[in-house]
């Protein structure tokens, strides 16, 4: 990125953010929830009348309630904040309760891999092969990462019935890495000659 546009890229973030309502702070969100569950049906939060489960997509039926909304409490340490440990460091595929799937594209500085079958039809992981947060990217990795992604979608959604490709930032759980999922919205899961199609 040239500094003409690093330094117009974060002037736009600052003008935007300068002008949104700043966030209430956790603690006194959490007082204002519990709160209101206190005086909600049953000590729980009451449901939403037009919330999503009012949805014809909503999968179930039958009566739901919120569950009890617990105390704060201290975040649990991020697995992989250390480079040595994190899912990228040599042989972290082969540690007890490693994700092995299946790697269906890599390059120099990123692979794809396909996750199990589950209720999404097509689900692709997109990760970094450098220990980095995704606000952390350098400029070069950073536009591959974008290249990457339009690209996965583009192959994802010339799929026969896909509607939709649609992208998520998952990390919490295994890594500081950015793990980005390309989810087909209904169609049959792309096979490795596919990926390899889309990213050359």
């Amino acid at each position: 990125m040239s500094p003409t546009l690093a330094a117009a890229t974060d002037s736009a973030a600052e003008a935007t953010l300068s002008g949104m309502p700043q966030p209430e702070s956790i603690e006194d969100f959490a007082a204002r929830v519990h709160a209101a569950q206190e005086a909600g049906p049953e000590g729980r939060l009451p449901l939403i009348d037009d919330g999503f489960t009012t949805w014809p997509t909503f999968p179930f039926d039958g009566d739901l309630r919120v569950r009890e909304v617990m105390a704060l409490a201290d975040e649990e340490p991020r697995f992989g904040e250390d480079p040595a440990t994190c899912w990228c460091a040599p042989g972290a595929e082969m540690r007890p309760g490693a994700d092995r799937w299946p790697v269906v594209w890599r390059d120099e500085h990123w692979h794809i891999k396909a996750a199990p079958p589950s209720g999404a039809p097509c689900v692709l992981i997109l990760e970094p092969l450098e220990h980095a947060d995704l606000s952390a990217l350098s400029p070069q990795r950073a536009a591959e990462f974008g290249q990457i992604s339009v690209a996965l979608s583009a192959s994802v959604e010339a799929l026969p019935s896909v509607g939709r490709c649609h992208i998520g930032r998952w990390g919490r759980r295994g890594c500081t890495c950015p793990c980005v999922v390309h989810r087909a919205a209904c169609a049959d899961a792309p096979n490795p000659g596919d990926v390899h199609g889309a990213l050359g």
